[in-house]
C-alpha cells in the first residue's frame, strides 16, 4: 500500500469564540484530507511528544483545539506541523 502523506494545507486558521468561555478561541486548521484512525491517534499522541494543546482533536479533514484570545499560535501551528510529520512517519512506516 502507498501512504499519501497528510498535509496541513495553509497558515490561515478559522478562529471562532469558545463555546463555553468568552475568553477562549477554537481555532481550527484544514488538512489536505481526512486522515486514516490510525494517523489520528499517532497525531493526539506522539512519540515521546510531552506538550499539551488544550482540547486538540481531529473532525474529517480539520484539526482543532483551544487558546486564549490574543495569543500567538504560532508555536502551537509549528507543533500540530511537527505532529503530523511525525504521524505521516509513522503510518508510512508500517504500511511498507
Amino acid at each position: 500500500m502507498d501512504w499519501t502523506p497528510i498535509k496541513r494545507l495553509t497558515a490561515r486558521t478559522e478562529s471562532r469564540e469558545h463555546r463555553l468561555d468568552a475568553a477562549l478561541l477554537t481555532v481550527a486548521v484544514r488538512l489536505n484530507r481526512a486522515p486514516p484512525e490510525d494517523w489520528v491517534v499517532v497525531f493526539l499522541h506522539p512519540p515521546g511528544r510531552s506538550r499539551v494543546i488544550h482540547e486538540l482533536a481531529v473532525t474529517g479533514s480539520a484539526v482543532t483545539f483551544t487558546a486564549e484570545k490574543g495569543d500567538d499560535v504560532s508555536s502551537t501551528l509549528a507543533d500540530i506541523d511537527e505532529r503530523v510529520r511525525s504521524a505521516n512517519l509513522v503510518i508510512d512506516r508500517s504500511s511498507r
